[in-house]
């Protein structure tokens, strides 16, 4: 987890997450386009968030196109926050979650 949040924490990576998350699907040669580094740059990038998949891609024909993986980060915060809260020693979000269920006979 701590790597993956390393990942995120590079200026570049967080704003090629940012910008997919707001176009949805684009090439290398568009993203590259969104920034003043090299296109060889943004593929560097790419290829790191794609090994803590957090950025999806499909090939079509010459293109690989990249989306950003919602679900991979949504549970590394939810991983995140709920150690947080026992490190501060607060119940966590998803034990809250728990427990409401259990209270409400689910």
């Amino acid at each position: 987890m701590l790597e993956m949040i390393m990942a995120v924490a590079d200026r570049t990576r967080l704003q090629i997450l940012l910008l997919l998350g707001k176009k949805g699907q684009m090439c290398v040669g568009d993203i590259a386009g969104c920034f003043k580094i090299s296109r060889p740059a943004i593929s560097h990038h790419l290829k790191v968030l794609k090994t803590y998949e957090l950025v999806g891609h499909e090939k079509t024909g010459q293109e690989i196109i990249y989306s950003v993986s919602c679900g991979n980060i949504v549970r590394t915060l939810r991983a995140l926050a709920d150690e947080l809260e026992r490190c501060a020693g607060l119940e966590t979000t998803s034990g809250q979650a728990a427990a409401i269920g259990k209270r409400e006979g689910a």
